[in-house]
């Protein structure tokens, strides 16, 4: 009878431990936190959508470094980005230094062939990267180095010949040519005529090239 009343009792405690183990287990799975989005008024949650609703988060510092600093370290399997931007209404991305010689946007490239910045437009009137002077002392644009337009290049006048024709060009009826001799040859570019129609740009000289050739630069752009 104590052998069987000792079963019993072991019996029971093992019921009443696995109970207990079980409540544990799904407290457990209730308080661990999941994947879920984070809302605005709780703490940012990394590898997850976070939602500020109709706030914006501000993030201060007083340090002489980087505020905040992003960095994407894939190594394969294509390009990723370190930031990403966009915005359904007005500018996904705005910039600004109130310090003497700083800069709004300053970007560097290291790698071959990279660009520091790059700006693409894929909608209609639009421009890839637009550069705007408030008033008349301020300069749109500054250049320092090299620059390099994809519209532009030389053609070879023949010798004997008045003109030449380059082809394959995007040309718009807001397009307008400019065109000069690489040579002092005693000619000179009488008229450059882009044909929006056929997509191309006639160099035309003021007399017929001598031996060797004329050749001349060219460069379209496009006006208001």
């Amino acid at each position: 009878m104590p052998e069987n009343g000792s079963k019993r009792v072991s019996r029971r405690r093992m019921l009443a431990g696995a109970s207990a183990a079980g409540a544990g287990a799904l407290a457990a799975v209730v308080a661990a936190p999941t994947p879920a989005e984070a809302s605005w008024g709780n703490p940012v949650l990394q590898g997850t959508v976070n939602d500020a609703g109709p706030y914006s988060t501000t993030l201060t510092s007083q340090a002489n470094v980087a505020t905040l600093v992003v960095n994407n370290t894939v190594t394969s399997g294509g390009a990723g980005f370190a930031v990403q931007a966009s915005a359904a209404l007005g500018d996904a991305v705005t910039a600004s230094s109130g310090g003497v010689g700083g800069n709004g946007v300053r970007g560097s490239a290291s790698n071959t062939g990279g660009n520091g910045v790059v700006g693409a437009a894929s909608g209609t009137a639009t421009a890839g990267v637009a550069a705007v002077a408030n008033t008349n002392s301020n300069l749109a644009l500054d250049v320092h180095g090299k620059a390099r337009f994809s519209r532009s290049g030389v053609v070879t006048v023949l010798q004997g010949a008045t003109s030449a024709v380059v082809s394959t060009l995007v040309v718009s009826a807001a397009t307008c040519a400019l065109a000069n001799c690489q040579a002092a040859v005693g000619l000179a570019v009488a008229a450059a005529v882009p044909d929006a129609a056929a997509g191309t740009l006639t160099i035309v000289l003021t007399g017929k090239a001598p031996a060797g050739g004329v050749r001349v630069f060219w460069m379209l752009a496009e006006i208001p």
